[in-house]
């Protein structure tokens, strides 16, 4: 096989869906992820002192994971969102009474949004035809400038 000389000889987009994932971290406000919500899967371990939840998205960058903290865990149901496209923005950490942290975050389903957007940017823009007007012999009169004209053809 020639796996080297078919890679370089082929345009990216035609390669394939990726199927590695990247880690995102969550380190300044106002950093955001936009993608469709693939998997959701527990996660032990690293600095949480319980079973947390990593979440899987599809964004423009290629599969993306990232935990996003117990009390959001309990906010986005897999089994509602799964499928869902998703904008979650961090907001900084807060500092609790126990002296733990927690993470903040902004989280919007923009699903319906962003599919009607999808339509709107259409590869071929949707063309609404005026019917045409004919005068009483059947004739067909097109409109110029504002004034109608009859076209004796």
């Amino acid at each position: 096989m020639k796996y080297e000389e078919f890679l370089t000889n082929i345009d990216p987009s035609d390669a394939g869906e990726p199927v590695s994932i990247d880690i995102h971290t969550w380190e300044s406000d106002g950093t955001r992820i936009i993608g469709e919500l693939k998997d959701v899967q527990t996660f032990e371990g690293g600095e949480f002192e319980q079973k947390c939840m990593r979440y899987i998205f599809k964004t423009d960058k290629g599969l993306i994971s990232t935990i996003l903290g117990a009390a959001v865990d309990k906010q986005i149901p897999p089994e509602k969102y799964l499928g869902h496209v998703l904008c979650i923005t961090y907001n900084g950490q807060i500092s609790l009474k126990d002296g733990r942290r927690c993470n903040r975050f902004t989280v919007v389903d923009v699903t319906d949004a962003f599919n009607k957007w999808g339509k709107k940017t259409s590869i071929l823009p949707e063309v609404k035809e005026e019917p045409k007007k004919s005068d009483a012999k059947g004739r067909i009169m097109e409109t110029f400038g504002g004034k109608n004209a009859k076209n004796d053809n």
